[in-house]
C-alpha cells in the first residue's frame, strides 16, 4: 500500500493530532520540510532522518568501462539513446550494424552519482523491505548540479 501526504494527514488526525492544523496547512508543512531536507542533501550533507529512519546522502562510484570481446560491445555503461538516434539518422550503415553511443560521464570524471539511503542504524523490523523513491525533479536537479561542476563523495574502489 502506497502512503502519501493525504493518508499521512488522516493518520495524524486519528493518532490525536491537533485540530488547529487543517489538511492544506499540513500538506504545506510536509512539503516545506521535504524541500528543506533535499536542499541539505544537494549541498552535500549527510542528513539524519527523524525517528531513527536512517540517513540520506548523495554517493558516487567510479565506473571503469568494461568491454566484452564475445559480444563486441561495452557492457557496463548506459546507452545514450538521444545521441544514438542522431547517429542512426545521419548514418544508415551504423543503424544496420546497431552501433550505439554510451554515456561515459566525462563531465564527472567517469563517476556515476545517485541518492543513497543508509539504513545502517535504522531501528525497524524488516528494514530490507523499505525503499525510498526520489522524484524525477530531484533526480534532474542532481543531474544539473553535477553537470555544472558540483561533486560529491565518491566511494573508494575496493580491490
Amino acid at each position: 500500500m502506497k502512503n502519501n501526504i493525504l493518508k499521512s494527514y488522516k493518520n495524524y488526525r486519528e493518532s490525536g493530532g491537533t485540530t488547529d492544523v487543517d489538511r492544506l496547512e499540513f500538506c504545506k508543512i510536509i512539503n516545506a520540510f521535504n524541500k528543506y531536507i533535499m536542499e541539505l542533501v544537494f549541498e552535500g550533507h549527510q542528513v539524519k532522518l527523524p525517528e531513527k529512519m536512517g540517513t540520506l546522502s548523495i554517493k558516487g562510484k567510479k565506473i571503469e568501462t568494461e568491454f566484452d570481446e564475445e559480444l563486441g560491445r561495452i557492457t557496463n555503461q548506459a546507452i545514450d539513446y538521444g545521441e544514438t538516434n542522431k547517429l542512426w539518422a545521419k548514418c544508415p550503415e551504423c543503424e544496420e550494424k546497431r552501433q550505439v553511443i554510451y554515456h561515459l560521464n566525462e563531465h564527472s570524471d567517469g563517476n556515476r552519482y545517485k541518492f543513497f539511503w543508509s539504513k545502517e542504524r535504522m531501528i525497524v523490523e524488516n528494514k530490507i523491505f523499505y525503499t525510498m523513491l526520489f522524484t524525477r525533479g530531484n533526480k534532474r536537479h542532481l543531474s544539473s548540479l553535477i553537470k555544472s561542476g558540483k561533486s560529491y563523495y565518491v566511494e573508494p574502489k575496493i580491490y
